[in-house]
């Protein structure tokens, strides 16, 4: 037989012995609830509640809130055999869809971190070039994002082999400026800009200026790079910007 908690609708199986030590009154196990079990005596299981667990005796291992408690006295009602609850009142999701949710937010995430590393290295390929070990990845990725790989700079390992600023003997006003520079990496470089500037004997600058590789190389207009330990020649026409520029200096950007 079954009796039903009024208040969290438990269900307990029950017998007639245990309903007449206490005259039917006894305790919910779970919500503390104090009802009469022979006003709600049903022979059979309700259609809606599903067994959870089952409790032989008082001495069980099994959780207390699968027990009931008596009115007056733990002693006087025993424990029901069973208890059972509506399945309505414990939801349990299938663990198909846990892991279904689990798997889509992870896939969620790892997709984000890939596009932030791929907009970090599309953004700042400039800058990561610097690094040999990084090129093959950046490369791989420019295949991927129809995007190009800047070439290899290294400013510092260009060096300036001879040069000299001269007044043009067949141009009043002008000055001639000739210059080799050679590539010390072991990699093909870029045609740096030449920034030349003219100084007083004070070491106050007079006159500044930038110039081309087109503008620059006069001999050699379809050299592209400076290519590894091969001396390369420079050649300027430009115009004196004043009697007082006595000093020169050559720099690369």
């Amino acid at each position: 037989m079954y009796t039903q908690c009024p208040a969290c609708h438990t269900v307990f199986n029950v017998h007639t012995v245990q309903l007449a030590v206490a005259n039917g009154s006894v305790r919910c196990g779970v919500c503390g609830r104090v009802f009469n079990a022979v006003e709600r005596l049903a022979e059979d299981l309700p259609e809606d509640v599903k067994l959870l667990a089952a409790v032989d005796s008082p001495e069980t291992d099994t959780p207390p809130l699968f027990r009931s408690k008596p009115v007056v006295d733990e002693s006087d009602v025993p424990h029901p055999a069973s208890v059972y609850f509506p399945s309505s009142n414990v939801p349990r999701p299938a663990a198909g869809s846990r892991m279904l949710s689990t798997s889509l937010w992870s896939i969620g995430t790892l997709a984000a971190l890939l596009l932030f590393v791929l907009q970090y290295g599309y953004f700042m390929r400039d800058d990561l070039v610097k690094y040999t070990q990084l090129r093959p990845w950046l490369e791989h990725m420019c295949r991927l994002l129809d995007c190009r790989v800047p070439p290899r700079r290294d400013l510092t390992r260009i060096a300036i082999l001879d040069r000299q600023v001269i007044e043009d003997p067949d141009e009043p006003g002008a000055l001639l400026v000739d210059a080799t520079i050679q590539n010390n990496a072991a990699f093909p470089q870029p045609l740096p800009v030449l920034q030349l500037s003219l100084s007083d004997m004070n070491g106050r600058v007079v006159a500044r200026g930038r110039f081309t590789h087109q503008q620059y190389l006069i001999h050699k207009p379809a050299l592209e790079e400076l290519p590894p330990q091969t001396p390369v020649k420079l050649h300027l026409e430009i115009i004196d910007p004043s009697k007082n520029a006595t000093n020169f200096e050559f720099s690369f950007m």
